[in-house]
């Protein structure tokens, strides 16, 4: 069995006393964004979701600061280390980090259910199941970035 339960959604995440990302005028182009110091995953874990987009948006050139885990980039982040791409519901829970924005489109990583068969109908195993779906549909604006931060600043233009 195969169910689709959500999209997790990403943004630009800075830590909260960060002074240059999110005090300007105007909003930041693309390539203002490109000169502030980036944190994202190593070589190896460059599939993770917003990897490419960081890399795109720094034309090829690496993040300053590279991790290979998510709660480490958290954490680098709220450290005042750089700004990353981060889930919505890692950033926006966090008291430390400030969001740069609304969610990136572009960056979404979709959650799915996989039940082998045989397993589906076992009383156990629904119960399981039917948790994990009510619990996805209870948070689906956290996972969506819908519940925009009280000190997220405006979106950025693609431009």
């Amino acid at each position: 069995m195969t169910r689709r339960l959500g999209s997790a959604a990403y943004a630009i995440y800075a830590a909260a006393g960060h002074d240059s990302a999110g005090r300007h005028a105007e909003r930041p182009s693309r390539k203002a964004l490109s000169r502030f110091t980036w944190i994202g995953f190593d070589d190896d874990h460059n599939y993770m979701p917003g990897q490419s987009w960081v890399l795109e948006l720094l034309e090829g050139a690496r993040p300053a600061v590279r991790v290979n885990n998510w709660l480490v980039l958290q954490q680098a982040v709220g450290a005042g280390a750089g700004i990353a791409v981060l889930p919505c519901y890692l950033g926006d829970a966090d008291p430390a980090l400030r969001r740069l924005g609304a969610p990136l489109p572009e960056v979404t990583a979709e959650q799915w259910l996989l039940v082998h068969r045989d397993l589906r109908d076992l009383p156990r195993v629904r119960a399981v199941m039917d948790s994990l779906v009510r619990l996805f549909q209870e948070e689906r604006a956290t996972l969506e970035g819908a519940r925009t931060p009280a000190r997220a600043t405006p979106a950025f233009s693609s431009a």
